[in-house]
C-alpha cells in the first residue's frame, strides 16, 4: 500500500567538504550535505551521516490513514540502529507536504533560491536530528534560517506562497539570534570573496 525509497549520503572527508564549501566539488549522490554545505556554510554538516527520503508514495484509497507517516517512523527507527544523524528530505514548496513533514518534526532549514521551472515553487529542506548531535545541528540551522528569513524575504523570495509562509511561522522557534557570531560572518565574506560562495 505504500513505499519509501531513502538514500545514505555524508559522512564526507574534510577536503572534500572544503572543496563543496569553495563551489568547486558537487558530488553526485550528496544532496543534503551538498546543500547545506555548498548553499548554506555549515561545514560540520558534511562529515553527518544522512539519511535522504528520496520518495515516498501511498496508495490513493489508504491515503490519510497515517500509511506516510508510518513509513517515516520506521526508517527513523532503522536510522538509529544504523548510526544515522540526520534524516530529511527535500521537496517543493507546497503546503500539503510541508504540512506532513512539520507534523513528523522536521524542521525546514534551507528555502531554495530560483522557482522550479517544472514545479514553479521553491525548493524546502526539512530535517530532523536522530543523533544528539544531528538535533544540535538541525536546531542551529533551524536557527539560522530564521535569522537569515527577513533579509532573504525583501530579495528572491518574494513570490512565497502565503500558506506556505504561514507554515514556516506556525513553527517559528521562540528565539532567534540577533547576529551571527563573529567567526562566521568572516568565514561568509572570506568565501564570497575568495571562492564561489553566494552572497
Amino acid at each position: 500500500v505504500g513505499a519509501l525509497l531513502v538514500a545514505i549520503e555524508g559522512e564526507l572527508d574534510e577536503a572534500l567538504i572544503e572543496q563543496i564549501w569553495q563551489g568547486r566539488r558537487r558530488p553526485r549522490g550528496h544532496l543534503i550535505p551538498q546543500l547545506l554545505v555548498a548553499q548554506e556554510g555549515h561545514r560540520s554538516a558534511g562529515a553527518l551521516r544522512c539519511l535522504r527520503v528520496v520518495r515516498i508514495a501511498v496508495v490513493d484509497e489508504y491515503r490519510r490513514q497515517g500509511v506516510a507517516m508510518a513509513l517515516i517512523d520506521h526508517a527513523e527507527t532503522w536510522a538509529r540502529e544504523k548510526g544515522v544523524e540526520l534524516m530529511g528530505a527535500a521537496f517543493a514548496a507546497a503546503a500539503p507536504l510541508l504540512s506532513f513533514w512539520q507534523a513528523n518534526g522536521y524542521q525546514v532549514v534551507r528555502i531554495g533560491t530560483q522557482l522550479d521551472p517544472v514545479s514553479g515553487s521553491y525548493a524546502l529542506l526539512v530535517l530532523k536530528g536522530i543523533s544528539r548531535v544531528g538535533q544540535e545541528g538541525v536546531e542551529e540551522w533551524w536557527q539560522q534560517f530564521f535569522h537569515d528569513y527577513p533579509y532573504i524575504r525583501k530579495g528572491w523570495l518574494h513570490k512565497i506562497s502565503p500558506s506556505v509562509e504561514t507554515l514556516l511561522f506556525n513553527q517559528a522557534p521562540t528565539t532567534v539570534p540577533d547576529h551571527l557570531p563573529e567567526d562566521r560572518l568572516w568565514q561568509n565574506l572570506y568565501g564570497f570573496a575568495f571562492y564561489h560562495r553566494p552572497y
